[in-house]
């Protein structure tokens, strides 16, 4: 039967598949493999619910499997339950910040897409985009200092410079931020703050 099942994936028939595992699962109710490829069946057809159900009962067992977050995640946005997908974002970056999961997790808030609007110049949107990760994870370093790219552009020196501090307590060895934080207080006319930020970057540059 497990054979067949997967033959059937690799031919495409996924609801044949689907059938197949499910009745292994009746056998082996335990045997959580089988519990995998019969959600991946299940997402090849579009049934979200039946994916969310399977995955929930996986991560009572492998509460820390930042994977199987993912797919929840992904069925979650598919089904149009956007807070419930960033609650699962928010897990994978908690668990494991510095891991591939937790950057296409950032990215699944919308990371990649407000990086790219911004490279774009379109900065409100991309601003919308950015602030969607700074709601989940408020100190996220790259989304911070980008929305403060963008404002200290826009001239809104204050937020800018709100956002860089957060960037750089994030990301201490961000150099680029303090720059940018530099130029925020040029802006501000705040000469002294400027010049004190400018010899850190010239301390650490050295460093």
């Amino acid at each position: 039967d497990m054979l067949q099942a997967q033959e059937y994936t690799q031919q495409g028939e996924y609801e044949k598949a689907a059938d197949t595992y499910q009745s292994l699962v009746a056998r082996y109710p335990d045997e959580l493999n089988l519990l995998r490829r019969l959600a991946n069946s299940y997402e090849k057809l579009g049934q979200y619910d039946e994916v969310v159900l399977i995955v929930e009962k996986l991560l009572v067992a492998d509460p820390e499997n930042s994977r199987l977050r993912l797919v929840l995640a992904g069925c979650y946005e598919k089904n149009d339950q956007h807070e419930l997908a960033a609650n699962q974002y928010q897990e994978i970056v908690n668990q494991e910040p510095d891991s591939n999961n937790a950057k296409l997790a950032m990215n699944g808030l919308g990371l990649e897409e407000g990086l790219a609007l911004a490279r774009k110049n379109e900065f409100d949107l991309a601003l919308i985009k950015l602030q969607q990760v700074i709601d989940v994870i408020p100190d996220q370093a790259e989304a911070n200092y980008y929305r403060g790219v963008i404002l200290q552009k826009q001239k809104k020196y204050e937020e800018a410079e709100a956002a860089l501090k957060i960037a750089i307590q994030s990301n201490p060895g961000n150099l680029k931020a303090r720059l940018k934080l530099g130029a925020v207080y040029t802006g501000m006319g705040k000469l002294t703050e400027a010049t004190e930020i400018y010899q850190q970057v010239i301390v650490l540059g050295e460093g």
